[in-house]
């Protein structure tokens, strides 16, 4: 299965969904982050442009994570919701024709997240060609009024994750480590198990192909009539 998970800026997707990649990369799927920027205009760190120190993290925290990596050319801060950006994002999810895509949830405080997840619902919408996820960054901070209605148990893989997390050098990440796995564990006490991360799956109420990665993702009653949700091929 090919999964894209889009990121605003290098770190995000690791945060929100990095469990989640390590376990889709062990069962055999192929999965790349698609980080959508990578520095703020003309600003360095220690002198090396912020480019280059965050792209080089991105891919070292993509290798530890055991999946691909891209980047997009957006400036943070200045991401724009424009028809252009909307079929630019299109764009490269035909180039790479996934099953999954999983982004920002929208609702978001950064204006940056907001973007990254009205993107691909946008693609979604004009194509109906993949089955659109969200997951959570800094919930309650930055993620507002999340509704999970999936959750992947990432207890055997957070060690992995938070070394993932760490690779990211440049943004004093053990901060956000400890930020994450308070989220993670909370997620964990809700799907009872150790820790998870959490998604919001649209037309969740279905049985959908996300639910065929991970079996024990959420336990649902299928009515009679129930068919699973399908999208058209690529």
């Amino acid at each position: 299965m090919k999964i894209i998970v889009l990121s605003a800026h290098p770190d995000d997707a690791e945060a929100g969904a990095g469990g989640f990649c390590i376990r889709a990369f062990e069962a055999g799927h192929d999965v790349t982050i698609v980080h959508m920027s990578s520095e703020r205009q003309n600003r360095k760190i220690d002198g090396v442009g912020e480019s280059e120190v965050r792209m080089a993290e991105g891919k070292e925290a993509a290798r530890i994570l055991g999946v691909k990596v891209e980047f997009m050319d957006y400036f943070m801060g200045e991401f724009p919701a424009t028809i252009e950006s909307s079929q630019e994002m299109t764009d490269l999810l035909k180039r790479h024709k996934p099953e999954i895509v999983l982004t920002h949830w929208p609702v978001d405080s950064h204006p940056d997240h907001q973007v990254a997840g009205i993107l691909p619902l946008r693609s979604f919408i004009w194509t109906q060609k993949f089955c659109l996820g969200f997951y959570e960054v800094y919930s309650g901070i930055q993620t507002l009024s999340f509704p999970p209605n999936r959750y992947v148990d990432i207890s055997g893989v957070i060690e992995c994750k938070r070394k993932g997390l760490l690779a990211h050098k440049s943004q004093q990440p053990e901060a956000q480590v400890l930020m994450q796995e308070k989220i993670s564990a909370f997620r964990g006490a809700e799907r009872r198990c150790g820790h998870a991360e959490a998604f919001h799956i649209l037309g969740g109420e279905m049985p959908t192909p996300f639910d065929d990665l991970f079996a024990d993702i959420r336990t649902f009653q299928q009515s009679g009539g129930l068919d699973r949700l399908k999208m058209e091929s690529w």
